[in-house]
């Protein structure tokens, strides 16, 4: 599962280069608005779309690290899980 993670990472922004020029094409962009536009999408764009796992990734990151600190007892290792999480929910995803 992490190998799929990086290499979505690893060609998102290749994938957001290629919907603008696909976007380009009138007809293209035209079905893609009325795509968008139905209840289904909640007004979300498609880059909205592309971009959506890579911000459910640190959600499930920081629930896993809290869940962990619940129960651990070592305070150095405490210290050091605390700290990660913290660092984990300041990630900024660049879209």
């Amino acid at each position: 599962m992490l190998n799929i993670y990086q290499e979505f990472v690893r060609n998102h922004q290749y994938s957001l280069q290629i919907l603008a020029h696909c976007k380009q094409n009138r007809d293209f962009d035209k079905l893609l608005k009325q795509y968008e536009a139905k209840p289904d999408c909640e007004e979300r764009t498609l880059e909205t779309f592309l971009t959506y796992p890579m911000f459910q990734v640190r959600l499930l990151i920081t629930v896993l690290l809290h869940n962990v600190i619940k129960y651990i007892n070592l305070t150095s290792d405490k210290r050091s899980l605390c700290s990660c999480n913290t660092e984990v929910k300041y990630i900024k995803i660049r879209s």
